[in-house]
């Protein structure tokens, strides 16, 4: 269970990654990340771009992908900084806290999820009305866990 540092009580660190690539899913990340700040004022948010963007306060690390032409998402995975990953699409809006998936990866090394035709029509909608027009709002949720080191 994670508290208010991103740490949960194991002591395993917890946070979400953003991984894009281009202009408008730049400006995408930083919106998506402003949102899910709103939901979880605590939460550690880095961010995986091409971007030459020096710092953004939402964001507590930015990091560089050096192929941002190849996969980025998994890239963003597999250099997170983080015990237990949360991997949200730029192209979403949160709506309220999901801590609870750090919790389901107890249970499970990768989680994955993308929304039901009515959840994606309704992300559409209310994406129309927050800002971008352009925003699909498909979510795709990963979360990831390390594997245990062995002895």
């Amino acid at each position: 269970m994670s508290n208010a540092t991103g740490q949960d009580s194991r002591s395993e660190t917890v946070g979400v990654v953003f991984a894009t690539t281009g202009k408008t899913y730049n400006i995408l990340a930083r919106r998506a990340a402003r949102t899910l700040k709103q939901c979880m004022p605590t939460v550690e948010i880095d961010w995986f771009t091409d971007a030459t963007l020096k710092s953004d306060r939402v964001f507590s690390q930015i990091h560089r992908l050096s192929e941002s032409f190849f996969r980025p998402k998994m890239e963003a995975l597999r250099k997170s900084r983080f015990d237990r990953t949360l991997y949200l699409d730029a192209d979403i809006i949160a709506l309220s806290d999901v801590s609870e998936l750090f919790t389901a990866l107890d249970d499970f090394d990768l989680l994955a999820a993308h929304a039901e035709k009515g959840q994606v029509e309704y992300c559409r909608r209310a994406s129309r009305l927050a800002a971008s027009r352009r925003s699909t709002a498909a979510f795709w949720r990963f979360a990831s866990r390390r594997p245990p080191m062995p002895f």
